[in-house]
């Protein structure tokens, strides 16, 4: 049986500091000043997490960080749902979680229960300054064990927001270089999505079983001027090219979990899930050269996955685990008068054995030794491969006001599927695309290590991480001068080095009123492509929280950065600044936000490969700059206080695999 560590930190601010979590018991001041899970854990600022509400992200060190509810794993619907009244503690875990061993880091709101009665929840949000926003409506009825809730959400956006990018192209030919410059200016744009999803959750004593069936329609349409100028030479010729694209997709899925709690440190937690989903897609090129696009395709999906944690001998807690995942993609493509049918199975299968090992009250290893199997199987060849992922992490609590932690792991990393897709598409003049069916999984190799410094006014954190990967995917571009075409395509490369440091600091600067957080990273990439590329950066940032009489008054800031992604693309990041005021009283919320008020300076991405050099300009207006947005929310209850809010998140983006322009 394991051993639990029974000396713990009180701190005055009720952080309660063990040895590898941070527990906070949210007091009624967080309650009042919070409307659901994200601005809540915005508003407490626990030590070594950063949360963005605008986005609705929570990270650490870099990492995502795994969100739950009462030990099951949540998504971001449900924790958007969360009543803060409801939440009595929140465990933040930087070391080992017998409920999610495999997760680098777990957050866990310890929420009340109820079995009588139900909960309606009511958002709506608005842009300002643009016809976009979104609407949620949510209802759960409890009755003994049984939960059952019905959610419906509406996503809209119909702004056409004029200039969007400028974009310089330079491609060298034998009979000579071309110039390529495109403004692009959207004349029309109307997307909509609508998401309906029932569940169904029953829950014994030490046992939870959850079903959730989602479906969901998406619709897209959008037209657009490109005004072109074509340099060869001294020959120049300007074009207003007309593009109309049209997509809908069909998402209807179905997933669930089995969890059965033996004790306190053993638990046999099963995971399933499986979804289809069906896209129709038109594009239309009206120019210089006229280019008629249709893609229908079918796609396919189901994973597996099963769970088992368990103590043993005195001080040890072991994993073993399974799991397997298919997907297959059936895509019918007509362009002009030419067509293909490709098709594309990938699966996936890993399991892992560990051992997380409490040597001492104030020192813990975690080893974790396991194999992932991938298999590729498209029309042209079959392919596996076997990945050792082997795993190493150390928590070393030196003093009640001072730990360490140390992290190391191997991962096998797929690319995506429409990546792989091995037929050539139009993308724009003398551009065509074309996926890479040989392309090979990478190997990603992270270690990390921190220290933080508890302190009665706030604490001071360091660290440094490293991430390598080999075999990372980059675009290249070949160039067929009998075509006077560039084809894009992708290739593996050499390892791809992403190193970052920094330090971070929070002041306590009115207790329970005025928090200001500093920090800043440093950053150093280096990818080996067709050759090597590397750049550094600094980005600072700085997030100032006050709270008071039902007012939550945010403003995060951050520098100028520049990047390099691992598909060799540098680009910049100017300042960016975000606001928020909200304020709320019993069961009714208003806020409103702003992101990046009155600025203009766009992003800038550059590509310098053999041949091809591409400058793009980008500016998001009222979008990623000078957006304002309203939202309202409102919620009731009715019987006794609310039990823990289950649901399952679709994940849209990765059910399908056709290869974006």
């Amino acid at each position: 049986m394991a051993v639990e560590l029974k000396e713990v930190e009180v701190r005055p601010d009720g952080l309660i500091v063990g040895h590898d979590k941070i527990m906070l018991p949210v007091n009624k001041n967080l309650q009042k000043h919070s409307y659901d899970g994200y601005s809540l854990l915005n508003l407490a600022m626990i030590p070594g997490l950063d949360v963005d509400p605008f986005n609705r992200t929570v990270k650490s060190q870099k990492y995502d960080v795994l969100l739950c509810i009462n030990g099951i794993r949540a998504t971001q619907d449900e924790i958007r749902t969360i009543n803060p009244r409801d939440v009595t503690r929140i465990d933040f875990y930087t070391g080992y979680d017998p409920r999610n061993p495999t997760s680098r880091f777990t957050l866990d709101f310890i929420v009340k229960i109820r079995d009588y009665g139900g909960q309606v929840v009511l958002q709506a949000s608005q842009h300002m300054n643009r016809l976009t926003g979104s609407d949620m409506a949510d209802w759960r009825m409890f009755h003994g064990k049984t939960e059952f809730g019905i959610r419906l959400e509406e996503n809209y956006d119909t702004y056409a927001q004029g200039k969007k990018e400028d974009e310089n192209i330079s491609l060298t030919f034998d009979n000579g270089d071309m110039t390529i410059s495109r403004n692009s200016k959207i004349e029309y744009n109307c997307a909509q999505s609508l998401q309906v999803k029932p569940y169904l959750v029953y829950r014994k004593k030490n046992e939870t079983l959850k079903l959730t069936f989602a479906i969901q329609q998406q619709h897209l349409r959008q037209r657009r001027t490109d005004y072109e100028r074509y340099l060869c030479l001294y020959d120049e010729t300007r074009s207003n090219a007309r593009i109309s694209d049209h997509n809908d997709r069909f998402i209807p899925a179905l997933s669930g979990m089995y969890q059965h709690k033996f004790n306190n440190s053993s638990y046999l937690s099963v995971f399933f899930s499986g979804n289809y989903s069906r896209t129709n897609q038109s594009n239309n090129y009206l120019s210089l050269e006229d280019i008629l696009s249709r893609t229908h395709e079918d796609f396919y999906s189901g994973s597996a996955t099963v769970q088992y944690s368990f103590g043993f001998l005195r001080n040890h807690n072991g994993i073993i685990g399974v799991g397997g995942k298919i997907s297959r993609s059936e895509i019918d493509y007509k362009e002009n008068e030419s067509s293909s049918a490709p098709w594309l199975t990938t699966r996936g299968m890993q399991f892992i054995i560990a051992d997380n090992w409490r040597i001492s009250r104030s020192l813990s290893l975690n080893l974790m030794l396991g194999g992932n199997v991938n298999n590729t199987d498209n029309t042209y060849r079959r392919t596996s491969e076997f990945t050792f992922i082997p795993s190493l992490g150390l928590n070393w609590t030196i003093t009640q006001r001072n730990s360490l932690n140390f992290n190391f792991n191997i991962r096998s990393q797929r690319p995506p599927m429409s990546y792989y897709f091995p037929e050539e598409k139009w993308i724009m003049p003398y551009i065509r695309q074309i996926g890479n069916p040989y392309l090979k999984s990478s190997t990603v190799t992270s270690t990390s290590l921190s220290y933080r410094n508890m302190r009665k006014w706030g604490y001071l954190e360091a660290f440094c991480s490293y991430t390598g990967v080999s075999r990372s995917v980059y675009f290249d571009f070949l160039c067929d001068n009998s075509r006077e075409v560039y084809i894009q395509t992708f290739r593996n490369g050499r390892t791809f080095h992403d190193f970052s440091i920094g330090p971070r600091i929070q002041f306590k600067v009115i207790p329970q009123k005025l928090t200001m957080r500093i920090g800043g990273v440093w950053n150093y990439t280096r990818a080996f492509t067709y050759t090597s590329l590397k750049r550094h950066t600094f980005r600072g940032d700085v997030n100032l929280m006050y709270i008071s009489g039902g007012i939550a008054a945010n403003i995060m800031c951050s520098t100028p950065a520049k990047y390099m992604d691992a598909l060799g693309i540098v680009g910049y990041v100017p300042w960016t600044l975000q606001m928020s005021l909200n304020y709320t009283i019993n069961n009714f919320n208003i806020g409103v936000s702003a992101r990046n008020p009155f600025m203009t300076t766009p992003t800038r991405s550059t590509a310098v490969l053999p041949g091809i050099t591409t400058l793009c300009k980008s500016y998001s207006q009222r979008s990623n700059y000078n957006m304002f947005s309203i939202s309202i929310g409102y919620r009731f209850s009715y019987g006794k206080p609310k039990k823990q809010y289950e649901d399952v998140q679709l994940k849209v983006n990765e059910n399908t695999a056709i290869l974006k322009r």
